[in-house]
């Protein structure tokens, strides 16, 4: 049913509850786990600020594969591949881009289930992805968190 499964990750908790779902579904399936980072471009960036831009963003590529590393060893100590991946650009558009050029079967995202003005105005990361995704997306929400 599914050959590989994607886990975008921002290393917060409702993202380790779809992490854990993912990975209980692709032992189901013996399919792969990607786990996914992507690194929001900073635009606005002065040549006096360049250095500590730098410095911010290998903070950000250190972070992005900590967690995605993460998620990869949990589901290769389930005996499943395990594929880590950070990379830079809009979130939601790296999803999807990354869905489409790894062949994703399924994409497992977590949600805060936030409903606030900002939410609306601007939509979350994974109600975009939802909406513009090419292969299904499945949400989690941490209700342990609540």
């Amino acid at each position: 049913m599914y050959d590989d499964i994607l886990v975008p990750t921002d290393g917060s908790d409702v993202v380790d509850t779809a992490a854990s779902h993912a990975i209980d579904l692709a032992s189901l399936c013996d399919a792969t786990v990607h786990a996914v980072y992507a690194i929001e471009p900073d635009n606005a960036t002065l040549p006096s600020e360049v250095m500590r831009h730098e410095e911010v963003q290998q903070e950000h590529l250190d972070w992005g594969e900590e967690i995605t590393t993460e998620i990869a060893n949990r589901a290769r100590d389930r005996g499943l591949e395990g594929v880590a991946a950070v990379t830079e650009g809009i979130p939601y558009e790296e999803i999807g881009d990354y869905a489409v050029e790894n062949d994703i079967d399924l994409i497992v995202m977590g949600t805060a289930g936030r409903t606030g003005l900002r939410e609306r105005l601007i939509g979350s990361v994974t109600e975009k992805t939802v909406r513009t995704a090419e292969v299904p997306v499945l949400t989690m929400r941490d209700y342990d968190a609540e």
